[in-house]
C-alpha cells in the first residue's frame, strides 16, 4: 500500500508540474511541487528499503527452512543410529547372556569333574595309606616275631593276688573298667589291669574278649602279655614313659619337649574291645553300646549320646593333636581353643605375625623348642585337631583320605 501511495503521489506531482508549466504559474507553485517531489522520493526510498528488508527476510526464511530441513535429516539419522545402537546392545546382551550360560555350564562341569577327581584322589590316598600302613605293620610283625620270645601267659588267681602292690605309688590309674597297677608277676614288670566284674556278663565273655586282644599286634597298641579269667585281670606291657598327658603337662619336667624326640605312642586303655562287623557305612549299625564307657575328654560326643560305633573315628585323635601342640589337659580343650582362635585368621598371616599371635594367646606349649620353621606345621596341627574333634561326626575329615596324608606330610617336615 505504501508503494501504491508513493506511485500515486509521484504521478500527481508530475501531472501538476506538467499542467502548471503549460499555464505559466511555475513560480507560484514550485515550492509545493518540490515538497511533493521530496515526499515521493522519500516514499520511493522507503519502498526500496522495505523491498530490501523483505528480500533479506525471505532469504533468512529460506535459510531457516534449509537449516530446519537439515536438522530434521540429522535427527532422523540420529534416531536411526540410536535404534541401530539399541539393537546392537540388545544383541550383545543376548550374546553375553548366552556366554554366561555356557560359562555356568562349564563351571558346573568343572565342579563335577573336580568332585570326581577328589573322589579318585581320596581313593588313591586311601590305597597309599593302606599300602604304607600294611608295610609298616608287616615290618613290625617281622620284628616282633624275631625279637619276642615270650608269648601269651595264663596267670592264676593267687599270682594276681600276690602281685597287687600295696604301695599307692604303684597304682597307675583308675578307669571306667577298673584299676591299673604296676606289678611284677613271675618277675616281669607289667601294667596289670583288674577289671570291674560288673562291667562283664561273666567269665565266658571275658575269655572271648581276651581271645580277641591277645591276637592283636600293632606297633601303636600296647601288647597284651597275659590274663587271669578268674580275677578278670589283664597283663599289658609296661610303658615307663607314662601317658601322653604325663609327658606334656608334668610340672617337675624342667627340660623342654622337642619335636625331634621320636617317641612311639601306644593306645592302652581300651574302653571297648569288640570285633566290629564290617559295613559299607561308616557307622556300624549292628553294634550299639547301651552304656558307653571310656575316657571322657576323648569320647566321641555322638557315641556318648547314641551308642553307635564307627570303624575309623577321629575325635580322640583330634583331642590328642590339640594336646600335642598346647600341652594342656584334654578336658574342655577344644572349646578353649575355639574361644581363643575364633576371631583369628592365622592362615592369612605371615609367619612372624602368626608366632606373635600364638605367643600372645598363650596357645603353644611353652616347653616346646619351636623355631620359625615349625610354626606352619603347628598351625596345621591345631587346624586338623579342631576339624577332627567336631561334635558332629559328619563334619570330621576322613581318616584315610584326609587325616593320614596330612599327618604324613607333617611327619616328613619333621614336625611330628
Amino acid at each position: 500500500m505504501v508503494a501504491a501511495a508513493a506511485a500515486t503521489a509521484v504521478a500527481v506531482a508530475h501531472t501538476l508540474v506538467f499542467w502548471l508549466n503549460r499555464n505559466s504559474q511555475v513560480a507560484f507553485l514550485s515550492p509545493y511541487l518540490l515538497k511533493s517531489q521530496d515526499l515521493a522520493e522519500r516514499i520511493l526510498s522507503l519502498e526500496a528499503d522495505l523491498n530490501r528488508q523483505s528480500e533479506n527476510t525471505l532469504k533468512e526464511k529460506e535459510e531457516h527452512e534449509k537449516t530446519r530441513t537439515e536438522l530434521e535429516v540429522k535427527e532422523k539419522q540420529l534416531e536411526e543410529e540410536r535404534q541401530n545402537h539399541t539393537l546392537t546392545v540388545q544383541r550383545h546382551g543376548e550374546e553375553l547372556e548366552r556366554q554366561s550360560r555356557e560359562l555356568e555350564r562349564q563351571r558346573e562341569e568343572l565342579e563335577r569333574q573336580g568332585r570326581e577327581l577328589k573322589m579318585k584322589d581320596g581313593k588313591l590316598n586311601r590305597m597309599k595309606t593302606l599300602t604304607i600302613v600294611d608295610e609298616k605293620f608287616r615290618q613290625w610283625i617281622e620284628g616282633e616275631a624275631s625279637n619276642s620270645s615270650s608269648g601269651f601267659t595264663e596267670f592264676s588267681h593267687s599270682e594276681v593276688d600276690d602281685s597287687i602292690p600295696k604301695d599307692q605309688k604303684y597304682h597307675l590309674g583308675k578307669g571306667s573298667y577298673g584299676i591299673v597297677y604296676k606289678a611284677e608277676p613271675r618277675g616281669k614288670t607289667v601294667a596289670m589291669k583288674i577289671l570291674d566284674k560288673s562291667s562283664w556278663q561273666g567269665e565266658r565273655e571275658f575269655k572271648q574278649e581276651v581271645g580277641i586282644l591277645k591276637r592283636i599286634r600293632h606297633p601303636n597298641l600296647v601288647i597284651l602279655l597275659g590274663a587271669c579269667s578268674e580275677k578278670f585281670a589283664l597283663m599289658y606291657e609296661f610303658l615307663p614313659s607314662g601317658t601322653l598327658e604325663d609327658c606334656l603337662s608334668k610340672e617337675e619336667r624342667k627340660e623342654s619337649f622337642s619335636w625331634e624326640e621320636k617317641n612311639v605312642c601306644k593306645l592302652s586303655d581300651f574302653g571297648i574291645s569288640r570285633l566290629l562287623q564290617h559295613s559299607t557305612d561308616t557307622v556300624i549299625p549292628n553294634h550299639i553300646t547301651e552304656v558307653p564307657k571310656g575316657s571322657g575328654p576323648y569320647m566321641d560326643p555322638e557315641f556318648m549320646s547314641t551308642g553307635k560305633l564307627t570303624q575309623s573315628d577321629v575325635f580322640a585323635l583330634g583331642i590328642i593333636l590339640l594336646q600335642l601342640v598346647t600341652g594342656q589337659s584334654a578336658t574342655g580343650l577344644r572349646k578353649h581353643m575355639v574361644d581363643k582362635l575364633e576371631r583369628q585368621n592365622l592362615g592369612k598371616m605371615d609367619t612372624r605375625r602368626q608366632k606373635m599371635i600364638l605367643e600372645k594367646l598363650q596357645i603353644l606349649d611353652d616347653k616346646l623348642k619351636l623355631d620359625d620353621k615349625f610354626i606352619q606345621d603347628s598351625i596345621r596341627m591345631l587346624s586338623l585337631g579342631l576339624r577332627c574333634s567336631y561334635n558332629e561326626r559328619k563334619r570330621r575329615p576322613n581318616l584315610e583320605a584326609e587325616v593320614w596324608p596330612e599327618i604324613e606330610s607333617m611327619n616328613k617336615s619333621e614336625c611330628l
